[in-house]
């Protein structure tokens, strides 16, 4: 069963499809709500402050459509004529696009309805894909399949989603022929959801908040989910690798403002056999 982020925004528009007013059958029903000015909207762990008040009513929260589909890189538009509120999203498709149904491409990891020489369903020809993508909306999963999980970290740009092919690992996908990108800064690859649904059965997949950690070390890792926090509440944190054996590594931070920059950190240890953190340096993306 799929469960991702954009279900939230479903949930919100079927609120903010109404104002004060209500509309009934024969015209306009008056009633009465409450605005409210301290309540604020947490979106993927980000806490915004909205500039139009929130208008409760009757116990449920409506809030502003043409903010709140702007947060969500949304479309809005009212057609006065037929009264409608329009919404056209320019967000990723869901991860489902990843995981093809049994009547789309069958039950095993050669499914599909071309194959090439090998046996295996080739690349998907129909899209054209950058040789390097940038961070642009980082979303965090958890990945389940055939008894298997795994955190799996993903990008969307440009209204595609590209996994990181190292935390697919344990699911032991043959990517043979397919296509993979590169994010520049870590070089790491990345394999559009066109391309891996060719190979893929049905994952489920599970919203995370908290960044990846790639340390497997219980100190290692409490140490540095202690450090993410000091940082603020003005930046999220992805993703949190291990650069080399010498216990140094890098976190990526969203900033407010949409930009995108690493803390390199080194732990040491104390004599206790606990870790702290005892350098740091930041370097900005994409400059």
């Amino acid at each position: 069963m799929v469960s991702w982020k954009r279900t939230f925004v479903l949930g919100i528009f079927m609120l903010i499809c109404f104002t004060a007013g209500v509309y009934a059958a024969d015209g306009l029903k008056k009633v009465q709500a409450t605005l409210r000015d301290d309540y604020s909207l947490k979106v993927d762990g980000r806490t915004i402050n909205l500039e139009n008040s929130v208008l409760v009513y009757d116990g449920s929260s409506y809030l502003p459509v043409r903010e709140v589909g702007k947060l969500l890189n949304v479309k809005t538009d009212w057609n006065a004529a037929s009264k409608t509120i329009i919404l056209t999203s320019s967000q990723p498709a869901p991860p489902a696009n990843a995981c093809p149904s049994p009547t789309d491409a069958g039950t095993g990891s050669n499914a599909g309805s071309s194959t090439s020489n090998s046996g295996k369903t080739p690349s998907n020809s129909r899209f054209q894909y950058p040789a390097d993508v940038k961070y642009s909306n980082p979303v965090k999963y958890k990945v389940t399949d055939n008894g298997k999980s795994a955190n799996v970290f993903a990008n969307e740009l440009s209204g595609i989603v590209y996994f990181r092919l190292v935390d697919l690992a344990p699911f032991g996908i043959d990517i043979t022929d397919l296509k993979t990108v590169k994010e520049p800064h870590s070089k790491e690859s990345y394999i559009p959801a066109e391309e891996l649904k060719l190979r893929w059965t049905t994952p489920g997949f599970e919203i995370l908040n908290d960044p990846i950690i790639r340390e497997t070390d219980a100190e290692k890792v409490k140490t540095l989910k202690t450090y993410i926090p000091s940082q603020g509440s003005s930046a999220v944190a992805h993703d949190i690798r291990k650069l080399n054996a010498n216990d140094e590594y890098e976190i990526l931070f969203q900033s407010s403002d949409n930009r995108f920059y690493v803390y390199k950190i080194k732990l040491s240890k104390y004599t206790t056999g606990t870790y702290y953190v005892s350098s740091v340096s930041i370097q900005y993306l994409y400059l």
